[in-house]
């Protein structure tokens, strides 16, 4: 799933798959350094760490939905409740069940302005340093959203809340207005542009209990109105369900 972009047809899915080493930047939201289409390899590290946790660590395609419960929450901004499809399933192309997200854009760490969701993982925790996981989810952005250069990216987090961010999945890497578009990657450093650990690029740190999804408005205001759909989440073991 890493060897490049495949642009489909509309409401068809888009395959990305990329990979990008870590960039020096404040709260894992900076998108400016260079994206590549290679396929990535998991560090010496990370690949002898040897770390075992389930095989699925997180699925959910949003069928059977009823909220989450205390599984998910809108993460930012936190327990928004201005509009009142967020969180709820919707018929979106030719996804039927569908997760809305909605809520006004806060502030992105200075990287523009973003939504950001979160789960829970299916065990706490599960340890991601051995780089064999992969993340996989399918993300639709509206077109009013598409002149405020949108941006999507993936996160995981401890349970006290110390993250790892990827690198931003913009136009240039195929998101595009009003189409589905899936995301897949290996939780690698090659795939990370920011950590918040000491130092950051020891990867055995990288033990996890929550996996979050966000849509970045680079050029938006805090305020704006964010809505976006995601469906099919995936944290699987060697390769993407």
């Amino acid at each position: 799933m890493n060897s490049g972009a495949c642009f489909r047809a509309f409401l068809a899915p888009v395959v990305l798959g990329l990979s990008m080493g870590f960039a020096g930047c404040d709260d894992g939201e900076d998108g400016d350094s260079d994206v590549s289409a290679e396929d990535t390899t998991p560090s010496d590290d990370s690949a002898d760490s040897g770390a075992e946790g389930p095989d699925i660590a997180f699925q959910s395609d949003f069928a059977t939905w009823q909220g989450g419960g205390e599984t998910f929450f809108l993460a930012k901004p936190e327990g928004d409740t201005t509009y009142a499809d967020n969180n709820t399933v919707a018929v979106v192309g030719d996804h039927p069940a569908a997760l809305t997200v909605h809520a006004p854009a806060t502030d992105n760490g200075g990287y523009g302005v973003s939504v950001e969701v979160q789960w829970s993982l299916n065990e706490l925790p599960v340890d991601l340093s051995a780089g064999n996981y992969n993340i996989q989810f399918d993300v639709y952005v509206p077109a009013a959203a598409f002149d405020r250069t949108p941006q999507v990216q993936w996160a995981f987090f401890t349970a006290d809340f110390t993250p790892i961010y990827s690198v931003w999945y913009g136009e240039g890497e195929g998101i595009a207005a009003d189409t589905w578009v899936t995301i897949s990657a290996d939780i690698t450093a090659e795939n990370v542009s920011y950590s918040a650990f000491t130092p950051p690029e020891d990867v055995s740190q990288w033990i996890f209990d929550f996996v979050r999804v966000q849509v970045i408005l680079e050029d938006g205001a805090e305020g704006d109105e964010l809505l976006y759909y995601v469906d099919n989440v995936s944290v699987t073991k060697d390769a993407p369900i």
